[in-house]
């Protein structure tokens, strides 16, 4: 579906709260379908944990839905492809979360780089990082490793 470029703007602003990149993330992981609307109003306890743990635990960690990774990732490339001014670090970050998620960790220090260009103290983009340059899989791929 298209979308129009002043949503994809909105959505680039919306980014800048940390809540709202956070429950998007949450979008894709695997957790309470109101998770991500209770993080944007603040509720950030520890079902969030329980969530990004899907992500990083090998002993819990699960593979990304494809199809949920791919509609999402592809609303974060329109918006980081729309976004001027040096704003990117958001969507960017996202996208690498994505793409590390998936087993891509090339693509993700790619994004990561771009990212941290933009905004070179984003908090999320170095932990991110610190994770990809230290050759950490995510928990589903690091499973069979431990």
């Amino acid at each position: 579906a298209e979308v129009r470029p002043t949503v994809l703007g909105r959505l680039r602003a919306s980014l800048d709260d940390v809540l709202v990149r956070d429950a998007v993330l949450l979008l894709v992981v695997p957790c309470d379908e109101d998770l991500p609307d209770r993080v944007v109003a603040g509720d950030v306890g520890a079902d969030v944990g329980d969530a990004l743990r899907a992500l990083v635990d090998p002993s819990g960690g699960v593979p990304p839905d494809v199809e949920t990774c791919r509609a999402v990732g592809g609303v974060l490339a329109r918006v980081a492809a729309h976004t001027t001014g040096g704003r990117h670090a958001p969507s960017l970050t996202l996208l690498a979360v994505l793409a590390w998620w998936s087993g891509d960790g090339a693509r993700a220090a790619v994004l990561l780089e771009r990212a941290l260009e933009a905004e070179p103290a984003y908090r999320l983009a170095r932990l991110v990082e610190e994770a990809v340059v230290a050759g950490m899989p995510p928990g589903w791929l690091a499973r069979g490793r431990v």
